[in-house]
């Protein structure tokens, strides 16, 4: 997508109903939470709190009734057939990303959502998952952000939930089947292990504390985090970094993820504009690198 392209767009954050439900659900959600919270630590000291208690009933009607209106939004989109099916997608996170590209209008060309982006590397430069110069894009301190960093975000929470799909929940339960898109990416995960490996390279366990004072070495968890350091009142802090043919398992993983979630998004663009039927023209490395010939019908489940 060229730059000029992407500084054009218009009305990219327009309210759509299933962004805008979506924003609402989480906030309830958020609350009803914080409520079950407070009754549980009440309880715990003997206490109740009947207004609490009156809230929290409140709260899960409103989730439920917002929910549901959510969920009508969603079965009426031409994209859900396929989402409903994807194995850790999730109604909320994929109102979202819907939401999002349905905002969307080019005022070069006039076209709005799906319509807008006639090949899969459009979405995927909108979207801020293109490699520049064979570098993810990142921002950079005094120039105009040329992606949607919005749905960025959302499509790499929602990686999250399709990874998390193989998670295993309490001690003496087996391992819930991953879905589709999550042995897809346990698969480039091991492409990536076996190569990092077979060049030389140790794979380390990502360092808990991320961060270490250029003074005195001391690791921290967050940049902000001075607990504990050095006599100076304002220590310079700088990540902790790989040595040479060293790789955090982290940094691994987010390669892996990265893949999947690019591939979501072309599956998405794909199924999304068959539904309408609208072109969907080749990617252009459709020969170069076979993984990207999968069809939409290949990460159901």
């Amino acid at each position: 997508m060229a730059k000029n392209q992407v500084e054009s767009i218009v009305n990219m954050r327009q309210i759509s109903p299933l962004s805008y439900l979506a924003d609402v659900v989480l906030g309830v959600e958020g609350l009803r939470v914080a409520a079950q919270v407070r009754l549980t630590h009440l309880e715990l000291q003997g206490r109740d709190d009947r207004h609490t208690e009156a809230v929290l009933n409140d709260l899960r009607g409103l989730e439920d009734r917002i929910t549901k209106l959510l969920a009508v939004e969603m079965a009426q989109h031409p994209a859900w057939p396929w989402l409903e099916q994807v194995k850790g997608a999730g109604l909320e996170n994929s109102a979202k990303v819907i939401g999002i590209i349905e905002g969307v209008t080019f005022r070069a060309t006039g076209r709005s959502s799906i319509a807008a982006f006639d090949t899969m590397s459009k979405l995927r430069r909108f979207a801020g998952l293109a490699p520049i110069d064979g570098k993810a894009e990142k921002r950079t301190k005094g120039e105009k952000l040329h992606y949607s960093s919005e749905l960025r975000t959302m499509l790499w929470r929602m990686g999250g939930g399709l990874i998390k799909t193989s998670v295993t929940t309490g001690k003496k339960r087996a391992p819930t089947p991953g879905g589709k898109f999550c042995i897809y990416y346990n698969r480039r995960k091991d492409e990536y292990t076996e190569r990092f490996i077979r060049n030389g390279y140790k794979i380390l366990p990502t360092p808990t504390a991320g961060w270490k004072c250029k003074n005195c070495q001391t690791g921290f968890e967050k940049k902000r985090d001075v607990t504990g350091c050095c006599t100076d009142p304002l220590p310079e802090k700088r990540l902790k970094q790989e040595g040479p043919n060293e790789i955090f398992l982290g940094h691994l993983d987010n390669m892996a993820k990265r893949k999947m979630v690019v591939m979501f998004s072309d599956m998405l663009w794909m199924y999304w504009r068959g539904a309408l039927g609208l072109p969907c023209k080749p990617s252009y490395i459709v020969g170069k690198e076979p993984v990207r010939q999968h069809q939409p019908e290949d990460f159901i489940g």
